[in-house]
């Protein structure tokens, strides 16, 4: 069941909002639902997809199942993009949170690299559905560099510098010297990896949010979603 919160409307700019009450089925990844549809014996048929939260990732969520022309909605209990989005950074980095070399160890050489490919793949396919947008979202290819913070650090970072080399990322490694000329950062060294990107989190989720209503998805504010049974 979902239930209003209030019935004030959406401060976010030509949102339309409800107050629908049935939730159908709610999906835990967008891509799920053609593969769904597919083992249901109906590829080309309808499916109701309810997506709980209207951040960024919930906007992510539903602009996918909308391309496919699936029937999307899309809940929040405040505005669109008025959550934890406000506060997210505008980084864009591939890197999972563990050095390559440590992943490898964890599960092995082939799907460790193929992870932090899938991070570069999903740099290029977010950069491909904002250039089908009405707004840039202040989306930018960047630099990064990933400092040897102390003395621990270097041999470390050699190593993963070369580990990523060796798999034909797109990475340098930084003297003292080099960062110091041409960044002014005092370290004992650091990788330099090209395939790093911005973009504005609060414009990103009002850009998708748009696309998707000139389609079907159907956005509802300030609404609760107090309970739910699969379809």
């Amino acid at each position: 069941m979902i239930a209003n919160l209030a019935n004030k409307p959406t401060t976010a700019p030509n949102f339309r909002t409800g107050d629908e009450r049935l939730v159908k089925l709610t999906a835990s990844a967008a891509n799920k639902v053609s593969t769904l549809l597919t083992k249901q014996g109906r590829p080309a048929g309808v499916l109701r997809v309810a997506v709980v939260g209207g951040g960024v990732s919930g906007a992510l969520i539903a602009h996918r199942p909308v391309s496919l022309e699936k029937q999307v909605i899309t809940v929040d209990s405040r505005d669109v993009g008025m959550g934890s989005t406000m506060a997210s950074t505008a980084i864009l980095s591939y890197e999972p949170d563990v050095h390559l070399i440590d992943l490898i160890a964890q599960i092995g050489q082939r799907p460790a690299v193929r992870a932090y490919r899938a991070g570069i793949e999903a740099l290029d396919s977010l950069e491909q559905t904002i250039k089908t947008l009405d707004d840039s979202c202040d989306f930018r290819r960047r630099e990064s560099i990933y400092l040897a913070s102390n003395r621990s650090m270097p041999r470390i970072v050699r190593r993963e510098c070369a580990t990523r080399q060796k798999h034909n990322f797109k990475v340098e490694l930084l003297t003292r010297r080099e960062l110091a000329k041409s960044y002014s950062l005092r370290a004992p060294c650091a990788i330099l990896t090209r395939q790093a990107a911005e973009v504005n989190p609060l414009k990103l989720t009002l850009a998708l949010i748009r696309s998707a209503q000139r389609k079907v998805l159907k956005v509802f504010s300030h609404t609760a979603v107090k309970s739910y049974r699969p379809g």
